[in-house]
């Protein structure tokens, strides 16, 4: 009996011993096919975003690296076609400046006031607007004396100059003869003289249609002063005309920076309706002395430089105005056109190597309207894009490695 159950209870021991290893057996196969299947999901994921740029031989660690960063992938080709440039970050010196408002103006040393010769009616020969370019003996206007009550003044100034050379020849005669003095002979000169300038300039200004008035240097026209068809005098202003070489930059600071005015030596300025940066320095800019009162009206001091014209400069144009004081030493600048302003916190792009790159937020200093100081960010060695930023930027908004991470 004791054989029979020791039998019967070895059997049932080993049955079930039998089917605890089958059940065992099925647990570890599907725990093993599920990991397997995460396996290759995680391989497919990581074959589809992760990063491996086999001309530089970065390795799966490196990958994971710009993964934490989420860089922005673009290829050396793409980057190509849209003009992508980078520069590399070097400490250097920065002219510290204060930005300011001001114009442009012709230089006054240039400006020439044309008056009239004679009396008479003013005509145009066309619409001058400032800045119509002239040249030296180019006609401005006719004066005519038709008409004029009295009669023409030309014809007055004739008869005077010729009454005037009658009595010098006479007092010649009598001078000869020792029947008049030497001091009344020198009186009768100096009337003849003065008949003679003012008839020979009314002769040499006489036309067809009038006197002309002519424009005395090449330049341009800065304004008439009177309209067509005004009646003038003789020696009344009627145009301006500047030179075409001078301009003037004017540059209004505030009463705040006066303390740092004698520090200021030049400026970079853009004008309105420009791009274009232009700095005194490079057009021969000259510091004029600095007004020693203030304007009631506005509390300003004003600073003036006189500088070469060039293209792009006209007078009566507003300026933005960078007026260049101390200088920081191993100071990190970059182009102004490397940020990216987004609701007032700045970026750049950062060229990690051939076809990737970082957003970095950046902190900024004093700008000169071409550079900028950035005083937090970046460091010496970097690379960064400064012309295609916004090919860079659309890419960040589309193809971040790794697929989880946002940038705008």
């Amino acid at each position: 009996m004791k054989r029979v159950l020791l039998g019967t209870f070895t059997i049932l021991y080993l049955a079930a011993c039998g089917g605890h290893s089958s059940h065992s057996h099925n647990h570890e196969h599907d725990h093993q096919h599920e990991h397997e299947t995460e396996s290759c999901e995680g391989h497919d994921h990581n074959h589809n975003h992760a990063y491996k740029d086999e001309h530089h031989g970065h390795n799966s660690n490196e990958s994971a690296t710009y993964n934490n960063i989420n860089a922005i992938e673009l290829s050396e080709s793409e980057a190509q076609t849209a003009g992508v440039k980078v520069e590399k970050v070097t400490k250097s010196q920065f002219a510290q400046t204060i930005p300011v408002s001001g114009k442009l103006q012709f230089a006054q040393t240039d400006e020439m006031t044309i008056g009239a010769t004679i009396s008479g009616t003013v005509n145009f020969l066309q619409t001058y607007t400032n800045g119509t370019p002239v040249k030296k003996g180019g006609i401005i206007c006719t004066i005519s004396s038709d008409n004029i009550i009295g009669g023409d003044p030309t014809k007055k100034i004739e008869v005077t100059y010729k009454i005037a050379q009658e009595e010098l020849e006479r007092k010649e005669r009598l001078l000869k003869e020792k029947i008049v003095t030497q001091s009344d002979y020198n009186t009768t000169l100096e009337n003849y003289e003065k008949a003679r300038i003012e008839y020979e300039s009314v002769l040499n200004s006489k036309a067809n249609a009038g006197n002309t008035i002519k424009s005395p240097i090449n330049g341009y026209v800065l304004e008439t002063l009177v309209s067509n068809g005004d009646f003038v005098n003789a020696g009344a202003p009627i145009a301006k005309v500047v030179r075409n070489n001078k301009m003037m930059l004017v540059a209004d600071v505030p009463l705040r920076y006066q303390n740092k005015l004698s520090m200021v030596k030049s400026a970079t300025f853009i004008a309105e309706g420009s791009e274009e940066v232009f700095h005194t320095d490079s057009l021969e800019g000259k510091k004029l002395p600095c007004s020693t009162g203030v304007s009631t009206s506005n509390a300003f001091i004003t600073l003036r430089w006189e500088m070469n014209r060039t293209a792009g400069l006209w007078s009566g144009s507003f300026a933005k105005i960078y007026l260049q004081t101390e200088t920081v030493t191993d100071a990190i600048s970059i182009p102004v056109s490397a940020l990216t302003d987004e609701g007032g916190t700045y970026y750049v792009y950062v060229k990690l190597d051939n076809s990737h790159y970082k957003k970095t937020r950046v902190r900024t200093g004093a700008t000169d309207g071409r550079r900028i100081q950035i005083v937090e960010g970046l460091h010496a060695g970097n690379h960064v894009v400064t012309e295609g930023v916004m090919c860079v930027r659309q890419a960040g908004m589309s193809n971040i490695i790794g697929g989880h991470g946002h940038s705008h």
